[in-house]
């Protein structure tokens, strides 16, 4: 396969699928609600959901999204928009309430536990912290600018330190004890482009999509000299990673190959147990609250559900095809609904029945 390593997560896109960027250039359409109960159901392995969308939001450069914890907002991180703030309490009829403009493109949206800030991935200029305590008026209220490009976005249980997946920059630990002045404690550079991270339940552990690199596992019990543990090398490019309950596996989406399933029951020697090779790119991925079903954003083939109750031979389930590209999932907490953004179509899309 052609060592693409060095080349940029934009111009691989050029080169792999004709994108512009990380995705196909967006419509140039103005922010609109639009409610529609059109089914998009499939039928594979004997079982049957029925899927349905029942409202969108049309924020046209929507890359990735989160909810508050009572359900009642979406958080938006938005390509041409910055952070945009959606009222979901009427999922039928969701409407913006607030906005705020980003420098640089907004990858990956997370929001502090007591819902005051939100934490933005924004490219070539790193870490956006957003007041969020009043969602119709959000203001920024500091910036870190990272050496590479940032991609995705996590933090500690605590609120104190945020990790950002920083392209070829690699894993970047900051203290954002200060809002106002986040400061780095440490990085580790991996051999890849850095695309996405979550932790382990113990945050002593990161494990990051590291594109053409696979999955890389990081000691970060200390922040200021985080250290490689290991690392899994996929089949194809590695961006996001979701961890089972346990630690025990982590769920990598790998592009063309779909979903891959490792054992990470010891970090030290991570190891294959199964996969699944969606039709489109595989991009986001979630888990349901049992662990046997996960949501994966498949770029144009839309939202794809597959059971993996068991890790060696998952299946799909049911998919939605959107109008446009999708790049992010997640869902309510009661696990009735996914919100998917959908990149160049339908904005902020969300899905009924998938449970």
């Amino acid at each position: 396969m052609l060592n693409l390593k060095h080349i940029s997560l934009a111009a691989l896109f050029v080169l792999t699928t004709g994108m512009t960027g990380c995705n196909s250039t967006p419509n140039n359409t103005s922010n609109t609600s639009n409610t529609s109960n059109t089914s998009n159901n499939s039928i594979e392995e004997g079982k049957i959901q029925i899927l349905s969308k029942i409202g969108s939001y049309n924020t046209a450069g929507a890359f990735g999204v989160t909810l508050s914890s009572d359900g009642t907002k979406a958080y938006v991180a938005d390509w041409n928009d910055g952070l945009v703030i959606v009222d979901i309490n009427d999922p039928a009829h969701p409407t913006k309430l607030g906005s705020t403009p980003i420098a640089g493109k907004t990858n990956d949206v997370t929001i502090s536990s007591d819902g005051t800030k939100a934490y933005l991935a924004a490219s070539k200029n790193g870490l956006v912290i957003v007041d969020i305590t009043d969602p119709t008026h959000p203001t920024k209220l500091g910036s870190y600018d990272t050496a590479g490009k940032s991609w995705g976005v996590t933090i500690s249980s605590d609120g104190t330190k945020a990790y950002v997946a920083d392209d070829r920059n690699g894993l970047v630990i900051i203290n954002i004890t200060d809002p106002a002045h986040p400061t780095k404690l440490g990085s580790y550079d991996t051999a890849g482009l850095s695309c996405g991270v979550t932790l382990s339940s113990d945050e002593t552990k990161a494990y990051v999509g590291d594109y053409d690199n696979g999955l890389v596992i990081i000691d970060i019990s200390d922040p200021y000299n985080p250290t490689k543990l290991s690392s899994y090398h996929t089949t194809d490019f590695s961006f996001a990673v979701a961890l089972s309950s346990d630690d025990t596996k982590a769920y990598v989406t790998d592009g063309f190959e779909g979903l891959v399933i490792v054992d990470i029951s010891d970090p030290a020697h991570p190891t294959k147990l199964g996969s699944y090779d969606t039709a489109g790119i595989a991009y986001g991925v979630t888990l349901s609250s049992d662990g046997t079903k996960a949501y994966l954003s498949d770029n144009e083939n839309g939202l794809i559900i597959v059971d993996i109750s068991d890790s060696a031979h998952p299946i799909k389930l049911n998919s939605y095809d959107t109008a446009g590209d999708v790049w992010d999932v997640t869902l309510s907490s009661d696990g009735t609904k996914a919100y998917v953004v959908d990149h160049g179509g339908d904005g902020l899309v969300i899905i009924d029945g998938i449970k």
